[in-house]
């Protein structure tokens, strides 16, 4: 699973975006009551006028799975509550919907969140692009959907070596410990 990240000035923008018809927009989770643009819109009205000097309220977030991997619309509610939860915004306290896209290989929903909650607290997501590419490892894992490379990770799922590893090598002429346990990890698999 992968996660794009953007935070933007308003709701309606990306609302009517993740909810055009060509694109097969359909809400299958969050909080709020509404299904159409304009009602979300004016719902999440709520929340922003609790901190009207807020530039940027809007926190929009596409997961993707890899193609040809499908999950069912309770499933991606499941997901995207979990998803919420792991980065730091409260589904209690911060107003969000789930809206699913049918229009690409790519199974994926879109979460558009209010960075304030409704306490009036502002959410700052400090890192949160390596928050959320380390929740959707730990999603992959907990809802049994396909691995996929995270930051520490290559395409093969192993560990990539870091600068002073490699260095460290070059430097005495061995192979670094981790390149040597993945081959005979990687040798062990064969048979």
């Amino acid at each position: 699973m992968k996660a794009k990240i953007s935070r933007g000035k308003g709701f309606k923008g990306a609302l009517d975006y993740c909810l055009d018809e060509q694109k097969g927009g359909q809400v299958v989770g969050g909080n709020m009551s509404s299904d159409s643009a304009a009602e979300l819109s004016s719902e999440f009205s709520v929340s922003r006028a609790l901190r009207p000097n807020c530039q940027k309220p809007v926190w929009h977030c596409s997961l993707s799975l890899p193609a040809g991997e499908r999950l069912t619309d309770e499933k991606w509610r499941e997901v995207a509550d979990d998803y919420m939860q792991k980065m730091g915004l409260d589904p209690a306290n911060h107003q969000f919907v789930a809206v699913r896209h049918s229009d690409t290989d790519h199974d994926h929903v879109h979460i558009i969140a209010s960075r304030i909650g409704l306490d009036s607290k502002l959410w700052h997501g400090q890192h949160d692009v390596r928050k959320a590419i380390q929740a959707c490892q730990e999603l992959e894992q907990n809802h049994g959907l396909t691995l996929t490379p995270g930051l520490d990770m290559d395409e093969n799922h192993k560990s990539s070596l870091k600068r002073g590893e490699i260095e460290l090598a070059m430097k005495t002429g061995e192979a670094p410990p981790k390149l040597i346990l993945q081959n005979a990890i990687d040798e062990a698999l064969k048979d």
